[in-house]
């Protein structure tokens, strides 16, 4: 049971510690000055889009992994039901 919350809380670890480098590989957007509205990351009207990969990603992968524990450990209580 133990081992079960210690790779639960490493993953989350690790998550939590790769989370700077997702924000800081996003290419830095133009000047808005200079955008001219043709480019993938501009709009017509001058305005910067922002790409939101990063964070999303991590809590996706956070939901995969809590539903995989949640998961488990409700097998395991209906097992132990079952041999009852």
């Amino acid at each position: 049971m133990y081992n079960n919350h210690k790779k639960i809380l490493l993953i989350f670890l690790l998550l939590l510690l790769l989370q700077p480098f997702t924000t800081t590989a996003q290419p830095t957007p133009p000047d808005p000055g200079t955008d001219t509205g043709g480019g993938g990351t501009g709009g017509t009207d001058g305005t910067t889009n922002a790409p939101f990969d990063g964070g999303l990603s991590l809590l996706v992968a956070g939901g995969v992994v809590y539903h995989l524990h949640k998961r488990k450990k409700e097998q395991a209580k209906s097992k132990n039901l079952n041999e009852r």
